[in-house]
This record gives structure tokens, sequence and C-alpha cells, in this order.
């Protein structure tokens, strides 16, 4: 059995063995969780990151495959932005990247809800393999930059800065394409 949600946030999580969460996946409104992940070797465990609402779904194979190219790309870029060595950037990737995939888009940027995905500053540190201390001033040194504003209601903007040689074009590629084989 698959699960479709209809609202919240979900994450997969394992743990290294000083404890440390280490962030697996991220799902959100409209992604199916398929059933096999408890199928996996590796310690791990499935919680909501905010209050969800989920549903039982018999995916099509196409749905199907779908979920697996949308899940396997995402895992491959949560593991990307965790090896990130410098932790002021590696902030900034994830929330960048966070407020892409589950958050709104606008003329000044993406805003992403911090209130509705419940991203407390603890939160965000586990997603990124950062200390909490550090997701604090991270973010107070993006605010004072104006690279993260706060905006009402809980919602975090990042804006469009192409001037700060954000990549503008970007060649899509399947997880399993070599970089020789991408069009």
């Amino acid at each position: 059995m698959s699960w479709l949600i209809s609202d919240g946030y979900v994450r997969q999580v394992t743990w290294n063995e000083d404890a440390e969460l280490i962030t697996l996946m991220l799902w959100g409104p409209g992604d199916l969780i398929l059933g096999t992940q408890a199928n996996f070797e590796c310690r791990n465990e499935t919680s909501t990151l905010s209050p969800a609402s989920l549903e039982g779904h018999e995916p099509t194979d196409n749905e199907l495959l779908e979920a697996l190219k949308r899940q396997i790309s995402r895992s491959m870029e949560i593991m990307r932005i965790s090896r990130i060595r410098k932790a002021d950037v590696r902030l900034l990737t994830m929330l960048r990247w966070l407020a892409a995939q589950f958050g709104r888009v606008n003329s000044l940027g993406h805003s992403l809800s911090l209130e509705d995905m419940n991203l407390t500053h603890q939160v965000i540190a586990e997603l990124t393999g950062l200390t909490r201390v550090t997701v604090t001033k991270g973010l107070n040194k993006y605010k004072s930059l104006g690279q993260a504003i706060l905006m009402t209601h809980g919602d975090l903007l990042l804006p469009h800065r192409p001037e700060a040689g954000l990549i503008t074009q970007a060649v899509v590629m399947q997880p399993w394409a070599s970089p020789s084989s991408a069009g």
C-alpha cells in the first residue's frame, strides 16, 4: 500500500552511531509515499514534519514510475546538499531547494512557509546536518544580507539573485543518464 499526501509534510530519516539524524527523503502535498519504504536494510523512520493528511492509494504503473523518479531525484539532491562543506552555503542551498520544491514562486523569488512545514531552527539543523546554533547564526547572517527575508505569516522569502551567479539554465538529466548522453 502506498500513501498519497493531501496536506502536510513527511520526512524519512536514519541515524548514525552518535544518534544524529540524517534526512533521507522529504515529501509534501501531492506526493506519493511508496509502500516499500520499510523494506530498506538500513534503520529508518518515517514521520511527519507537520500535521499531515494521508490516504491509502494504489498507484498506477505511471504514477509509480513518476514517484520513483521524483524520490530518486530528491534523495540525490538532499545527499548532494548534505555534502557541501561550508555550513552557511549548505544552509542557504537547502533553504533554496526547500523553497523550490515546496514553496511558492513570485516575482521576487521563492517563498517558503516555515510555519506550514514546521521548520524550526532545530528541524532545519536536522535537515542540513548542522547544529541549531549554526542555523540560527546563518539565518541571521542571510537576513542581514537580504538573501533571506522574513515575511508575514512565517514565510521566508529567498530572493532571485541572477547577479549572484545563480544558474539560469540547466540541463535536465534523468538520474540514470550519464552527462555525455544528456541533451
